[in-house]
């Protein structure tokens, strides 16, 4: 039976001497809204090819986004000497630094990154409520932009929660865009990623099957299946051809070299066409269109 899951968040939360562990436990998710509108396609034999390499880079773009999200992993926020001195030693002897510049250890190839203690913060206590702002903080691999807000009895119960606001990560040239909070509980073992959505409509991305650029328009929908099988729902702008409405039903990618789904299908439809795609295997796919169905070879797209 499949496990329902709109997942725009997953991973392990942990952070030394602070946060402990937090893996994604809670099922529903979000979707995202886009703001793009181009012409719509119209599905034919002379360019179903094209939409369905489209449909296909779409549904993998949306898995790859639910599988490999936004990092939950700010361990190295409290590692740096900055922290470790100023924010326990200080706090220990009573010095208020409300301020704390990390840039020189976080943001190696340039940026910043600060973190704001609340004029309440009780080193005694095992509540938190940090701030962290991010300004182009590149470390050398990604580059971070926004704000998260860290707080709850971290060192007690380890309930928790981090809020994420106008927060971004761009990695080889790919921008994913976070809001919303995700929740903590039973000693931070099991997160709720339920509150957290990604935007998804200044992402777009390239197709590495045939090369070509695509993008997202309207809401993104992925569901978990919980077997290396996903189910999406979205519009994928076709840069040639229009945009298309994919329904991915149990559709799994990851042992293909090419990146070709080698499972499952997407129906497509557009103007009121549809056209149904089945992923055969790593070597081949067919489209039914208009009662015909026909196989082709991915090696020839």
């Amino acid at each position: 039976m499949k496990a329902a899951k709109l997942i725009f968040l997953s991973g392990i939360l942990s952070a030394s001497a602070f946060v402990t562990g937090c893996s994604s436990s809670d099922d529903d998710g979000g979707s995202t809204t886009t703001t793009t509108t181009a012409p719509k396609a119209t599905i034919t034999t002379e360019n179903y090819k094209d939409l369905a390499v489209a449909a296909a880079e779409g549904s993998k773009r949306a898995t790859e986004t639910s599988s490999n999200s936004a990092p939950t992993d700010f361990s190295s926020l409290f590692k740096t000497s900055e922290s470790s001195t100023i924010l326990v030693d200080k706090l220990v002897r009573g010095v208020r630094e409300q301020t704390l510049d990390l840039s020189s250890e976080i943001c190696t190839s340039g940026g910043s990154v600060t973190a704001t203690i609340p004029d309440n913060f009780d080193i005694n206590s095992t509540n938190i409520d940090f701030s962290y702002d991010f300004n182009n903080c590149n470390d050398g691999f990604t580059i971070t932009d926004g704000q998260i807000n860290m707080s709850g009895d971290i060192l007690g119960s380890g309930n928790f929660t981090i809020t994420y606001t106008n927060f971004s990560v761009t990695a080889n040239g790919v921008t994913d865009s976070f809001s919303g909070t995700v929740t903590c509980t039973n000693g931070g073992l099991d997160c709720d990623f339920s509150g957290v959505s990604q935007d998804l409509s200044d992402s777009d991305f390239s197709g590495g099957i045939d090369s070509r650029s695509y993008e997202y328009e309207g809401s993104v929908d992925v569901t978990d299946n919980g077997d290396g099988s996903f189910d999406v729902n979205a519009t994928v702008v076709d840069p040639d051809h229009g945009s298309i409405v994919i329904v991915a039903d149990d559709i799994a990618f990851g042992t293909c070299t090419g990146g070709q789904p080698h499972a499952g299908t997407i129906t497509i439809s557009s103007n009121g066409d549809t056209a149904t795609i089945t992923f055969i295997d790593c070597d081949s796919f067919s489209i039914n269109f208009n009662s015909s169905t026909t196989t082709f070879n991915w090696i020839d797209i």
